[in-house]
C-alpha cells in the first residue's frame, strides 16, 4: 500500500475485534484503516474456516474453464451480454462468470470472458506448445489511488484526492504440465491441486530495524545524538526492486557444486571484471545490466566480491537449454581464488520516507525523447515535488500486473522544466510509452550511497539509512521448504529469498521513536493460488488449428447451508419372510437438514417415493402399503408426505414363488414434480429363505472314519472342508545322465521334490511330512540346495512353511543298476486338521540314463532333418526352425464408449451395439502402419485389407421368418491409419450403411443379436519398417481354470508373418430412443408435453437430441433437446398446436441421437 498514511497498525496477534472512537479526540487515518483491516481479516478467516482454502457455490460458481460457447450451461450463458467469449479464437477458452473463494477472499468474474482477454492479465501468451496444461488462479490485492483510477477523485473539491482503494486482482494463468498431448495414465489427473505447491512457497527474506550509531551530520541539525534524529514524522517503506539472495548467503545443505542457486563461472579478465557464467536462477533465467551479483570461490568460506553488472550478452552456443553469458562487472576480481568460481544473484532494494506515496501521472512523452516525460502536475509543494537530483521510478499498470519492477532513473540538476511540466531523466523510459496509466514515483536515497548505483544491494550487516535509522537484512536458511530442488523455473516463488515487490513499512517520530522490526516477514504482496482445470492443447505441426480440450475441472464446489437436505436410512433392510409374507418391520427413512428435522411448512415441499427397484421383475415385486395389515396396497410407486419429526415409513409384502432377492428404493422428490430428485436413493433388500439351516439337520456317520465326530450336516460339511491332503507340486519325472568317467558316483537332480499340504480353506503350515527313498537311494537335506549327503538320510521328516510347501533335494544312487528310482512323501501329522488318507501320499520317480542325445545316431527320412546324424543334432535343428519371423502384431481392439471420451475393449464373443459399431472400430498394433498398405481409393470397400463381415439369416422366402443358416455380408466401409497415432487403424462404416442399417435395426425387426467378424489380411498389411502382419491368434481362458469365458490371447502371432487376423463378436440392437407425447391427441390451440428417453444414461456432457416436426405450421419444436448427464430422460417441454386447424391432422415428431432415430405421432382433432 503506497498511500499517504501515518502508520499501519493492524496486528492480528493483538486479537483486537474493533476500534472504538472517543468524543472530542483526533481521528487518524490509521484508526480508520485498522478497523477496516480487522473486519476484513475476520471475514477472510471465517470464510476460510467454513469453505476451506478454495471453493465455490454450486449455484453461482464461476471460473469454470470451458472450451467454447456450446459447452456453457444455461446458468452460465449470458444471452443479453455478449462479450469477447462470443468470438472465441482457435486455441483460446472461456472463463465463466460467477463467484469463487480463495483463502477467504471473494473473487468475482462478472461476465464470461476469453482467457486471452482478461482485464488483469495483459499480453501474456502461455499456450504456445502442445501438451497438458494446468490452469490455475492467481489472486492478490492491489492498492489503487487516483493515479491508477482517476474516477476515485471528487472533482468538485478542485483537485485534492481523498481516499484510496484495495482492488482484488485475479489472473487465470497456465503452466505446462506434460510435454505430450496424449495422456498415458491417470497418475496425476486426480492430483492437480498438489501441482501448485511450489507456488505457495513464501519468500524467506527478513528485515530488522534498529538505531544506528552512525548518522549523517548536518550543520543545520538541532537534534541530539542517539535515537531517531529526524525532525519530521515519517512512514518509511523498504521495497525489493530486483529479487535475489542476500549477499554472502550460503545454505548449509545447498553449498555444493551442482546447486542451481550458485551458478558456475570462469574468469576472463580479473582486473576488468570480465567473466563467463551460466544462466541466472531467476524466472527469466537471464543476466541483465544493473543487477547486483556476488562472485566467490568454493575454496574460500569468506564473502566474495559484490559487484554490479555493467554489460551482459549471450555467448552463441548450440546448447540453447543452458546458455552462457559474457558479463562485465564494475569491480576488480583479482583478489579472488580463480578455482571453483561461483556467481550469486544479489537482491536490491529501494526506500521512501513517505511510504512511496509521492507519485505523478505521466501525461505523455515529451518531444519524442526517450528520456523525457510530461507529467500532469509537479506536486503540492517543494518538498513533495519533483526536483533535480531526485531518484525516481517510471512504471505502468502492465509492469504492476506482471509483478515486474519499473525503470529507475535520476533527475539531472536542471532536469525539471516547471513551465512545461517536462521531466528529463537519466534512463530510457520509452518502453512505458504505450502502456496504461504510466506514472513516475519518487524514492529517497542516502547521501552515502554510491552515486553510480540506481538501487541498493541487499547485504549482510547494518545498513545506515538516514537520521540514525539502521536496517539489517537476513534470510531464513531452511532448505527444506525454501528451495525446492526441482521445477525451479515455475511461478514467482522460486528459489529467491527476496522477491520483487516484497516490502516492509515502519514509522519514525520526531520524539526519537522508531518502530522496531525483528526479522519481520514482508507485508506483501501476498499471492494466493488454486487449481482450476487441466486442459489438453493440440495443434498442427505449424501451430495452426489449435484446439482446447478440458480434461478435468479442478474446482471445489459446495451447496448453500440451507440446501443440505438429506435422506437417511432408519431401518427395515435385510429382512426375510415367507412367500407372500409381510415383513415384520416397516421400511423407514428420515428427512432432515443436518441433525434437525424439516419444519412445517418447508417439509410440504418434499415427498418420499417408495418404488420397486428397476432390476426386480414385475411378477416378483409384491405390494407396498401405509398400513401394517396391507388393507390398502399397491404395486407402487407409493408417494408419502413427511411426517412431523421427519420420519416416513411404509410396509412391504414380498412377491410369491421366488427365491431371488427383492428390492425397494426410497427417493426424496419434489411435492409437485415427482421426477425431480434431491438426494441419492436408499435401497432396501429382502428375500424368501430357500431352505432350513444346515446346523439344524442331524447327520449320522456310518462308514466314513473322517466324519465320526460329527452329528449334523453343518459339522460334516465343515469337517470335509478341513480334511488335509498332500498335493504334488514339482520334481517328478526327472532324468539324469550317468557320468561315463565315474559311473558309480551319485547324481544330484536339479529340481527339488516339492509337495503342498492344504485343505479347502487354504494351505496348512506346520504339517509334518516324511520323505523316504526306496531301494536305499540317498536324499538331500530339505530346504537347502547344497546340504551334506550321507547314507543314513533315507527318511527325512520336516514341517511345511506358511504357504503349505515343503521341498527336499534328491541324489540318485549311481551304484544301483536300476534305471527307475523312487521317493515316497507321506503326510503324517497336521495338528488340528484331520488327514484325508487316500490323498496323504505322493510318489516321485526319476530315471538314470547312461548315454546322452549326442551319442544316439539317427537316419532321418524327412527333408527338414537332412544332414543330421544324431538325436542332439536333430533336436537343435528343429529348435532353430521354430524361431519366429520378424513381424508386427495386433495388441488390442477398441471402440468409443458412450461417454465419447474413453475407449472400451472389443474381445472375442463380446458385444457391441449397432450405433457403437457405426462410430468405428480401432485396431492397435505394436508398430507404425504404412498407410499405403491399408488405404485405397477402390470403389468397393470389401476388396480392402480390413473388413467387417456380418452373418445375416438365410431364409426360405421373403415372408418366411424361419431361417436355417446365415450368409456372410461384407459391410461397406473404409479403413484409415490415424494421423496422430500411426499405430492405430480405424475401420468406419459408410454413411449410407449407417443410415440404412440403424434404421433397419430399429424399424424392421433386426433388433436381435447377430454374429460379426473382423478380418485383417496379413499378407498385404505392413509397417513403415517393412514388417508384415502376423495375425494368427489363439483363443483361451485367462486366470483360473474355473473361468469359462474365452479371450483372445493378444498380442497376435504364431511366429509366421503374413497370417490373417480374424475375430468374431456380436452386434446387439441400438440403444433405445423414445419420443413420449402426453397427451398425443389435442384440440386446435391445445398443448402437450414432449419428453425424449434414452435406453442408457447420458454421458458427462449430456446427450443433445435433434428434433424435427413433419409440419412446422401445426406443431413447432425446438431444434434440440438436452438430456442431463447421467440421466435417461429429458425434462418435459410444452409444445402447442396451431389454433387454425379445421380438420384432423397428424404430425410426426422425429428425434435423432448418434444415428439412432425415434418418432412419435401427434393428432390435432377439432371438436365436433
Amino acid at each position: 500500500m503506497k498511500g499517504d498514511f501515518t502508520k499501519i497498525t493492524f496486528n492480528p496477534e493483538k486479537n483486537y475485534s474493533s476500534v472504538r472512537m472517543q468524543q472530542g479526540r483526533v481521528l487518524l487515518d490509521s484508526d480508520w484503516n485498522e478497523q477496516a483491516d480487522i473486519v476484513s481479516s475476520r471475514i477472510e478467516k471465517e470464510a476460510q474456516d467454513i469453505i476451506g482454502r478454495s471453493g465455490g457455490p454450486i449455484k453461482g460458481a464461476g471460473f469454470r474453464i470451458s472450451s467454447g460457447i456450446a459447452d456453457l450451461t444455461v446458468e452460465e450463458y449470458e444471452e443479453n451480454s455478449p462479450t469477447d467469449a462470443e468470438s472465441l479464437q482457435p486455441g483460446d477458452f472461456i472463463i465463466t462468470r460467477g463467484r469463487y473463494y480463495l483463502d477467504g477472499l471473494l473473487i468475482e468474474n462478472h461476465h464470461n470472458m476469453a482467457f486471452s482477454a482478461q482485464k488483469f492479465k495483459p499480453n501474456l501468451d502461455e499456450l504456445q506448445a502442445n501438451g497438458i496444461y494446468l490452469i490455475y488462479l492467481d489472486v492478490w490485492r492491489r492498492h489503487v489511488s487516483t493515479i491508477e483510477e482517476p474516477s476515485i477523485r471528487e472533482v468538485a473539491l478542485g483537485g485534492p484526492d481523498t481516499t484510496t482503494r484495495y482492488e482484488t486482482v485475479w489472473q487465470v494463468k497456465a503452466r505446462r504440465w506434460l510435454d505430450t498431448a496424449i495422456f498415458v495414465n491417470d497418475r496425476n489427473i486426480n492430483n492437480c491441486e498438489n501441482e501448485i505447491d511450489d507456488l505457495l512457497v513464501r519468500g524467506k527474506g527478513r528485515l530488522s530495524t534498529e538505531f544506528s550509531e552512525e548518522s549523517e551530520d548536518s550543520l543545520c541539525s538541532m537534534a541530539s545524538r542517539g535515537g531517531y534524529q529526524g525532525l519530521e514524522n515519517h512512514l518509511y517503506r523498504v521495497e525489493i526492486h530486483d529479487g535475489g539472495q542476500l549477499c554472502g548467503w550460503r545454505g548449509e545443505s545447498l553449498y555444493d557444486t551442482s546447486n542451481s542457486i550458485f551458478k558456475p563461472c570462469n574468469m576472463v579478465n580479473a582486473s576488468s571484471g570480465e567473466i563467463n557464467a551460466s544462466g541466472d536462477h531467476s524466472e527469466e533465467g537471464v543476466w541483465k545490466a544493473g543487477q547486483f551479483v556476488e562472485v566467490f570461490s568454493l575454496n574460500s568460506p569468506a564473502i566474495g566480491i559484490l559487484a554490479r553488472i555493467e554489460r551482459a550478452s549471450i555467448i552463441p552456443s548450440p546448447f540453447i537449454a543452458d546458455p552462457k553469458y559474457s558479463l562485465k562487472l564494475n569491480k576488480d576480481l583479482s583478489a579472488l581464488d580463480k578455482e571453483n568460481l561461483r556467481i550469486l544473484h544479489v537482491a536490491s532494494f529501494k526506500w521512501s520516507r513517505d511510504n512511496g506515496s509521492v507519485a505523478f501521472a505521466i501525461e505523455s512523452p515529451a518531444d519524442d525523447s526517450p528520456k523525457a516525460v510530461k507529467v500532469k502536475s509537479l506536486g503540492r509543494d517543494k518538498t513533495l515535488s519533483l526536483q533535480g537530483g531526485d531518484w525516481v521510478e517510471v512504471l505502468d499498470d502492465t509492469c504492476e500486473l506482471r509483478g515486474q519492477a519499473g525503470t529507475l532513473a535520476t533527475i539531472p540538476k536542471n532536469g525539471v522544466d516547471e513551465a512545461n511540466r517536462v521531466i528529463t531523466l537519466s534512463s530510457d523510459v520509452s518502453g512505458h510509452k504505450n502502456e496504461p496509466n504510466p506514472r513516475i514515483r519518487k524514492w529517497n536515497r542516502s547521501e552515502s550511497a554510491d552515486p553510480s548505483d540506481l538501487v541498493n544491494p541487499v547485504t549482510q550487516g547494518l545498513i545506515n539509512l538516514e537520521y540514525g535509522i539502521g536496517l539489517r537484512f537476513s534470510s531464513v536458511a531452511d532448505s527444506g521448504d525454501l528451495f525446492p530442488p526441482t521445477d525451479v523455473g515455475y511461478g514467482p516463488n522460486i528459489i529467491r529469498a527476496f522477491r520483487t515487490g516484497d516490502y516492509w513499512t515502519f514509522y519514525a517520530r520526531s520524539i526519537k521513536t522508531l518502530q522496531i522490526l525483528s526479522k519481520a516477514r514482508p507485508e506483501g504482496i501476498d499471492h494466493h493460488y488454486c487449481s482450476l482445470a487441466l486442459i489438453r492443447v493440440t495443434a498442427g505441426e505449424d501451430g495452426a488449428n489449435k484446439t482446447i480440450e478440458v480434461i478435468r475441472d479442478c474446482r471445489k464446489l459446495f451447496p448453500a447451508a440451507t440446501e443440505h437436505i438429506s435422506l437417511f436410512y432408519l431401518g427395515g433392510d435385510g429382512q426375510e419372510a415367507k412367500s407372500d409374507g409381510i415383513l415384520d418391520e416397516p421400511l423407514r427413512v428420515g428427512v432432515s437438514r443436518g441433525q434437525w428435522p424439516l419444519p412445517d411448512p418447508e417439509s410440504r415441499r418434499y415427498r418420499v417415493q417408495f418404488s420397486f427397484a428397476d432390476d426386480v421383475s414385475s411378477l416378483n415385486q409384491g405390494y407396498l402399503s401405509t398400513e401394517r395389515d396391507m388393507s390398502s396396497k399397491s404395486k407402487g410407486p407409493l408417494i408419502l408426505p413427511i411426517e412431523p419429526g421427519g420420519i416416513v415409513q411404509c410396509w412391504w409384502q414380498l412377491g410369491s414363488n421366488t427365491t431371488e432377492r427383492q428390492g425397494v428404493e426410497a427417493k426424496l422428490v419434489d411435492a409437485i414434480d415427482h421426477s425431480v430428485h434431491f438426494h441419492l436413493p436408499i435401497r432396501f433388500a429382502a428375500k424368501i429363505p430357500e431352505a432350513p439351516i444346515a446346523s439344524d439337520i442331524s447327520y449320522i456317520s456310518r462308514d466314513c472314519s473322517a466324519l465320526q465326530d460329527t452329528d449334523n450336516v453343518q459339522q460334516a460339511i465343515d469337517q470335509i472342508h478341513h480334511l488335509a491332503s498332500l498335493y504334488y507340486s514339482e520334481g517328478n519325472g526327472q532324468e539324469a545322465l550317468r557320468d561315463p568317467t565315474k559311473p558309480d558316483s551319485p547324481i544330484k537332480l536339479i529340481t527339488p521334490l516339492t509337495v503342498m499340504v492344504a485343505n479347502d480353506c487354504g494351505p496348512i503350515s506346520g504339517a509334518l511330512v516324511e520323505f523316504e527313498a526306496t531301494n536305499g537311494f540317498l536324499l538331500g537335506v530339505p530346504g537347502t540346495a547344497t546340504g551334506s549327503f550321507t547314507s543314513e538320510q533315507k527318511k527325512i521328516p520336516a514341517t511345511t512353511k506358511d504357504d503349505g510347501l515343503l521341498s527336499c533335494y534328491w541324489i540318485l544312487d549311481g551304484k544301483s543298476g536300476a534305471m527307475y528310482q523312487e521317493v515316497v512323501a507321506r503326510l503324517t501329522r497336521t495338528g488340528r486338521y484331520p488327514i484325508h488318507a487316500p490323498t496323504s501320499t505322493v510318489r516321485f520317480t526319476a530315471r538314470l540314463n547312461s548315454i546322452d542325445a549326442g551319442q544316439v545316431s539317427i537316419s532321418p527320412n524327412c527333408r527338414a532333418l537332412a544332414g543330421t546324424r544324431t538325436v542332439q543334432e536333430a533336436v537343435d535343428k528343429l529348435c532353430s526352425m521354430q524361431e519366429k519371423e520378424p513381424s508386427i502384431h495386433i495388441t488390442k481392439i477398441q471402440y468409443m464408449a458412450d461417454d465419447e471420451k474413453t475407449f472400451a475393449n472389443l474381445d472375442i464373443d463380446s458385444s457391441i451395439r449397432a450405433d457403437q459399431l457405426a462410430q468405428g472400430v480401432y485396431i492397435t498394433f505394436d508398430g507404425k502402419i504404412d498407410p499405403n498398405s491399408i488405404e485405397d481409393n477402390l470403389r468397393f470397400s470389401w476388396k480392402s485389407n480390413c473388413l467387417v463381415i456380418l452373418d445375416l439369416p438365410y431364409t426360405l422366402g421373403y415372408d418366411n421368418e424361419a431361417y436355417f443358416g446365415t450368409t456372410p455380408v461384407t459391410l461397406k466401409g473404409s479403413a484409415e491409419v490415424l494421423k496422430d497415432n500411426q499405430n492405430i487403424i480405424k475401420w468406419t462404416p459408410s454413411d449410407d450403411f449407417s443410415e440404412v442399417f440403424l434404421r433397419e435395426n430399429i424399424d424392421y425387426g433386426l433388433g436381435q443379436i447377430w454374429q460379426a467378424h473382423l478380418l485383417l489380411k496379413g499378407r498385404s498389411i505392413w509397417s513403415q519398417d517393412g514388417l508384415y502382419l502376423d495375425g494368427e491368434t489363439l483363443v483361451g481362458s485367462r486366470g483360473l481354470a474355473a473361468v469359462t469365458r474365452r479371450n483372445m490371447l493378444l498380442p497376435s502371432g504364431d511366429g509366421e508373418r503374413g497370417g490373417d487376423f480374424e475375430m468374431s463378436f456380436r452386434v446387439t440392437p441400438c440403444m433405445a430412443l423414445e419420443v413420449v407425447l402426453d397427451p398425443f391427441i389435442v384440440a386446435p390451440g391445445g398443448s402437450t408435453k414432449l419428453t425424449t428417453k434414452l435406453g442408457i444414461s447420458a454421458p458427462a456432457k449430456g446427450a443433445i437430441i435433434s428434433l424435427t416436426s413433419s409440419n412446422q405450421n401445426v406443431f413447432q419444436v425446438p431444434q434440440t433437446l438436452t438430456i442431463a448427464a447421467n440421466a435417461s430422460s429429458s425434462v418435459p417441454i410444452e409444445i402447442k398446436a396451431a389454433a387454425n386447424i379445421t380438420a384432423e391432422t397428424r404430425v410426426s415428431i422425429r428425434a435423432v441421437y448418434r444415428g439412432v432415430k425415434a418418432e412419435g405421432t401427434l393428432i390435432v382433432r377439432p371438436r365436433a
